[in-house]
């Protein structure tokens, strides 16, 4: 995660000014876990390195084209393709000999890579193969990564036939690698090529209730436009406060408390669906990465709730230059797949009494509500 920097554009009081630059570093404390690991692999001099892009120091030889010789226990006599997670805790390696190919498979564990067996394909699996006689050559090259956090592999063995041309005839295998923790498996092969990526992606903005847009600072505006009668009676409770329903267009609620306003408020819970969207887990590193986006000290990382198969996005935005009042906006979206796409619900707290005590709030109210949020349920 990048490091806090003063920045004139970030509003404060005068009478806080002197506790800017630590405070910032206490709000960007209180998330402790990076979403993208802060390792990559690049090249230097004659050889590729592991390097530690956070502090630019070289952690040790990936891969030396002299000897084939590797720290972290590569090796290979063809430079090497290097294929990154989306979240940058993976990173799939393809070398070996043009004609004779194979996969590495390294987690990022602290400044370091450990090596993940990548399992063969059983006799099943393998057998379209098996059928060829006398390969000229065969191998395992990683594709992509894919939507639902599998790694494509193409597995493949090809012959020489005899024609007039000396056509080389190919036999292949996609098999998709399910990677959780320090394991890898096999959970589906096809002989079939499959397409390419689809053009459908999340909007550039994934969730943007009217007059708000999440390529800014400007989060959880609320409607501009006319809002819905104000209802009597709270629609639910979360963390012993009545919400009630103050917005509701195309498919977004928004709940504010009692007494507050989208011109001024302190907690908000909104709920959005979108349907042709089914994959939580790259809607919500999509909404930090807009968020990081918003400006330099900008904060966020993504969870993952293993039972529930939801994500959590958790972020720090604040507000742009000239607003009136000035605040930071603390952000939590749960998101998990339904039947038709996918369901988001938002919690957002502002601060904007900015001082000493702010990151203590912010890291205590992350205790209390990331539980809370996890377990939330909202009635239609």
């Amino acid at each position: 995660m990048a490091s806090v920097t003063e920045k004139d554009g970030i509003k404060h009081s005068t009478k806080n000014h002197a506790m800017k630059i630590p405070l910032l570093l206490l709000l960007a404390i209180a998330l402790t876990a990076p979403a993208f690991a802060a390792l990559d692999i690049v090249a230097s001099k004659s050889k590729w390195v592991v390097k530690d892009t956070s502090s630019g120091r070289v952690l040790g030889t990936f891969w030396s084209p002299n000897d084939g010789g590797s720290d972290f226990g590569y090796e290979s006599s063809i430079v090497p393709d290097f294929l990154w997670s989306p979240d940058r805790d993976y990173v799939a390696v393809t070398g070996g000999a043009s004609r004779s190919r194979a996969v590495s498979l390294y987690k990022v564990v602290g400044n370091t890579l450990k090596e993940i067996a990548v399992p063969q394909l059983d006799d099943q699996q393998a057998a379209p193969l098996n059928e060829i006689t006398d390969p000229a050559a065969d191998g395992t090259d990683a594709v992509r990564w894919q939507s639902d956090g599998t790694l494509l592999l193409h597995c493949w063995s090809a012959q020489r036939v005899t024609s007039d041309t000396e056509e080389q005839k190919q036999g292949n295998v996609w098999a998709d690698l399910e990677v959780n923790g320090s394991q890898a498996k096999i959970v589906g092969t096809s002989t079939e090529e499959p397409s390419s990526p689809s053009a459908q992606s999340l909007p550039l903005n994934p969730a943007p209730p009217a007059g708000e847009t999440l390529a800014s600072p400007k989060y959880s505006q609320g409607d501009t436009g006319e809002q819905p009668p104000e209802e009597s009676a709270p629609a639910f409770q979360f963390d012993k406060k009545d919400y009630f329903l103050r917005g509701d267009e195309a498919g977004i609620r928004e709940y504010l408390t009692e007494g507050e306003s989208f011109e001024k408020w302190s907690t908000l819970i909104s709920t959005r669906r979108f349907d042709g969207i089914d994959d939580p887990r790259t809607y919500a590193f999509q909404l930090v990465k807009n968020a990081k986006a918003s400006g330099p000290n900008a904060q966020g990382q993504v969870m993952e709730n293993d039972e529930a198969g939801s994500f959590i996005a958790d972020f720090l935005v604040f507000s742009e230059e000239g607003t009136e009042p000035s605040f930071a906006e603390w952000n939590l979206w749960r998101i998990e797949k339904t039947r038709d796409g996918i369901e988001a619900v938002q919690y957002a707290r502002r601060f904007y009494d900015i001082d000493g005590s702010t990151a203590q709030k912010l890291i205590a109210a992350r205790k209390k509500i990331v539980p809370q949020l996890a377990v939330l349920e909202i009635p239609d």
